[in-house]
């Protein structure tokens, strides 16, 4: 189930990306600056579906780092460098991934 192999984010690609994972598409940006002139650092991804949850969770039940780099690895497309890089980068990167996946909260009323 691992994601292609990355590939950096030029216009180009985010198109083919768009057409291929539509509103699947997420991007992801670090500002490392205060300067507006500094560019933000930019990855993106896909929003994990149910099938890669459900493999995370029976990949590694017990240890919740391993199961959010493991949506790391089957979600993340391409982007800047450091999101494969550097550590907190990846690892923010790889949380952001993880909660993507929205738990929905509803009522559950008697009938």
């Amino acid at each position: 189930m691992a994601t292609k192999k990355r590939k950096t984010a030029t216009a180009a690609q985010v198109e083919s990306w768009k057409k291929q994972y539509g509103e699947r598409l997420k991007k992801f940006e670090v500002k490392t600056s205060t300067n507006k002139k500094v560019p933000a650092k930019v990855a993106y991804f896909i929003k994990p579906d149910l099938q890669i949850v459900q493999a995370a969770d029976a990949e590694h039940p017990n240890d919740p780092i391993d199961n959010v780099m493991f949506k790391y690895d089957n979600c993340f497309l391409g982007g800047d460098e450091e999101f494969e890089n550097n550590d907190e980068f990846k690892f923010s990167l790889a949380r952001s991934i993880s909660q993507s996946f929205r738990i929905l909260i509803g009522e559950v009323k008697n009938v």
